[in-house]
């Protein structure tokens, strides 16, 4: 007979030789790190109703610009037929910041398990993403609106391992919300641009992947990421969403974090910020379940938009009903500060509910 002991041990040990993490990185403060599967990358929602899913990737390149897409599926019940869709912001190209949102039937939606495939218009076959991670990534989009044609098309490679919370799923009162990190680190190449203007790029990338059942999004009032990469065995990510619940913890995300090839994940048990109204003189406290806290200060705003500015009167305002009202996204550069390291500056993102 195996003891419950022996058994634990035996499990890290699996775990270790599978994932090349140290069990002291398995464990953080009761909350299990679980490894991403390369099928963890499918949608989980599709099957109920009212449902919101993303897949949120973040580019930063050695030439100053930077590159936001979210792959989404969103179920409106009988408000508006369900849909696949895209939304990219691109910066630094010209001093213009260019967004652009992409929807298409979700009949459409082709998934495809044998090479990863994940293609919102095959019919044209220019926007998808694909590849099993972490051994591979691709990324590519060519399509139009208002005059400007997004050109994309980026390989990842170094992609480090994904983590998630125990099986990545949170209650808020009775619904469910969903949260992984696929990819914390990795290098990507490729081109980017608008029309005649197209750059040849290099740079590091992120994707976390969100999932929210039956109308759970209008349980979440506002969320914060923070992203600082330095090299594949040393980066800094955080992700957390505001929630509002009748009772329990009204925060729910995570720090996940490696120093010199040591991942770890940080439970968050508690969010504090000094100003709500005015995130450039804002203080975030960030406590996490071990006791332990850092905080992000002197906060410059690159740009904040509507997440619907780009879509038309009708699906505007369906989805201010879906959702609880217009998203705002904030993205700049912040200092990350904790104590025993110098500061750091990294990369925000927020998104809150107007």
């Amino acid at each position: 007979m195996i003891s419950n002991q022996l058994k634990l041990i035996l499990f890290i040990v699996l775990i270790t030789l599978n994932i090349g993490v140290t069990p002291s990185d398995l464990l953080a403060q009761g909350m299990r790190m679980t490894p991403t599967s390369a099928n963890d990358i499918w949608p989980k929602t599709m099957d109920s109703a009212n449902y919101n899913e993303y897949w949120n990737y973040q580019m930063y390149f050695d030439n100053g610009m930077s590159l936001y897409i979210i792959f989404s599926v969103s179920d409106f019940g009988r408000l508006k037929s369900s849909v696949s869709g895209i939304r990219v912001s691109m910066y630094g190209l010209d001093e213009n910041a260019y967004h652009i949102n992409r929807e298409y039937p979700i009949e459409d939606l082709h998934l495809g398990k044998a090479d990863f495939d994940f293609d919102i218009n095959p019919r044209q076959d220019n926007i998808w993403f694909k590849g099993k991670l972490p051994e591979s990534h691709e990324i590519y989009i060519n399509t139009q609106k208002h005059g400007h044609r997004f050109k994309i098309h980026l390989n990842l490679s170094n992609i480090q391992p994904g983590f998630m919370p125990n099986n990545g799923e949170y209650m808020i009162d009775d619904h469910r919300v969903g949260m992984a990190t696929h990819i914390p680190y990795a290098r990507v190449t490729g081109t980017t641009g608008i029309n005649d203007d197209v750059r040849e790029v290099k740079g590091v990338a992120y994707m976390d992947h969100t999932w929210q059942y039956q109308n759970s999004s209008k349980k979440l009032q506002s969320g914060y990421r923070f992203i600082k990469h330095i090299d594949a065995a040393n980066w800094e990510t955080i992700y957390f969403m505001e929630a509002d619940v009748k009772q329990g913890r009204p925060y729910i995300g995570y720090r996940l974090s490696s120093k010199n090839g040591k991942v770890r994940m940080d439970e968050i048990a508690a969010v504090g910020n000094s100003n709500p109204k005015d995130i450039e003189s804002a203080t975030y406290t960030i406590n996490f379940a071990d006791q332990e806290y850092v905080t992000l200060t002197s906060h410059k705003i690159q740009d904040r938009t509507s997440i619907f500015a780009d879509l038309n009167w009708f699906t505007k305002n369906i989805m201010k009903t879906v959702l609880g009202g217009e998203i705002m996204d904030t993205r700049g550069t912040t200092t990350f500060n904790v104590t025993g390291n110098p500061p750091q500056i990294g990369y925000f993102n927020q998104f809150s509910l107007k």
